[in-house]
């Protein structure tokens, strides 16, 4: 708040100055000038990274927001996978009492019924871990959508050692870098692997990507306005829980690969 009305006073003195005071005082009317030019250059460079950071925030909150409703919808799975064990003697008894009175067409079209009823309520589960899940899912219907070719692979208990937000932040944002990089070319593939081994998470996602990628440090350089933060955010991640991350490329295959332990 104060740059601005810094900005907005230097500006505002510098017209009423008097006009003789220019020609006595060159060099401070000169660096009056110079200071005012500069301060609004700050100001809109200090604007410029705000608004990135709240372009980045909000669609942060719109994964999570995504991510919640994909585990609310895995938990409903899981309640109605319940419901249907208990109420599975119920059906049981139906198709024995179609079959006691040589009904078989009856049973047959009683089973196919309820089949195609369990199979519109499932989910797909990749793994037990639920957040795991959701961004899987997610994400699989994103690659749909952009035509990419996905494929998952995912072994992990229903609970690890990292927070949920933490790993559905870290996930999302490894994810939307990679379907990006992917929906860029022809045959654009995506490909994630996770396993808890050796009491380390193991991660590692490939995607095509028809642009050579720049790094420095180790991290690729986004040319995107504003890109970069993500990539950004994966890392302060795997920082807080002393993991390691590496990005790489051969050919038009990109590769990243994380482990973080999973000590208690």
């Amino acid at each position: 708040m104060a740059l601005p009305l810094l900005t907005l006073m230097i500006v505002n003195i510098i017209p009423v100055y008097p006009h003789d005071s220019f020609h006595i005082h060159p060099i401070y009317c000169t660096m009056l000038i110079i200071a005012a030019e500069a301060a609004f250059f700050l100001y809109l460079y200090v604007l410029y990274k705000n608004l990135k950071r709240i372009s980045f925030l909000s669609r942060q909150s719109l994964r999570t927001e995504l991510l919640s409703q994909e585990i609310d919808h895995y938990q409903s799975y899981l309640n109605t996978a319940a419901e249907n064990r208990h109420d599975q003697r119920h059906h049981d008894s139906i198709v024995l009492a179609y079959l006691e009175n040589n009904d078989t067409a009856s049973a047959i079209q009683y089973l196919q019924h309820h089949e195609a009823v369990l199979a519109k309520s499932s989910l797909k589960q990749y793994c037990e871990e639920p957040t795991v899940n959701a961004v899987l899912r997610i994400y699989e219907k994103r690659c749909q959508e952009d035509r990419i070719s996905f494929h998952a692979d995912a072994v992990l208990p229903s609970v690890l050692n990292i927070d949920a937000a933490d790993l559905g932040g870290m996930l999302g944002n490894l994810f939307e870098n990679a379907v990006h990089a992917a929906s860029k070319g022809k045959d654009g593939f995506l490909s994630f692997s996770c396993k808890n081994e050796d009491d380390s998470l193991l991660i590692e996602l490939t995607n095509s990507s028809s642009d050579t990628a720049d790094f420095h440090n180790g991290l690729p350089i986004s040319h995107r306005p504003g890109g970069g933060t993500g990539t950004r955010s994966i890392k302060t991640t795997v920082q807080k829980y002393n993991g390691i991350l590496s990005f790489s490329q051969s050919g038009n295959t990109f590769i990243t690969r994380i482990i973080i332990p999973m000590h208690a």
